[in-house]
């Protein structure tokens, strides 16, 4: 995936990134694994590809159960 302009705002500021990407989830702050990903410095939006979205989703999965089998 290769942007030369942000989906949501159109600006052509749009910059690919490598790192960890910081989401909020029910008011509390949950970093993601160290992913490229696209950001838009004008709208704050970032977007990521399948293979990121696949390593993020694989992470946060075992972290929830992590803490659920802490619960049980």
């Amino acid at each position: 995936m290769k942007f030369t302009q942000c989906p949501l705002c159109e600006s052509p500021m749009i910059q690919k990134k490598k790192g960890k990407y910081n989401f909020e989830i029910k008011g509390k702050i949950a970093p993601s694994p160290i992913v490229e990903y696209w950001e838009c410095p004008s709208c704050s939006e970032a977007f990521f590809d399948k293979k990121a979205s696949k390593k993020i989703d694989e992470v946060m999965l075992a972290d929830k159960k992590r803490k659920l089998e802490k619960v049980a």
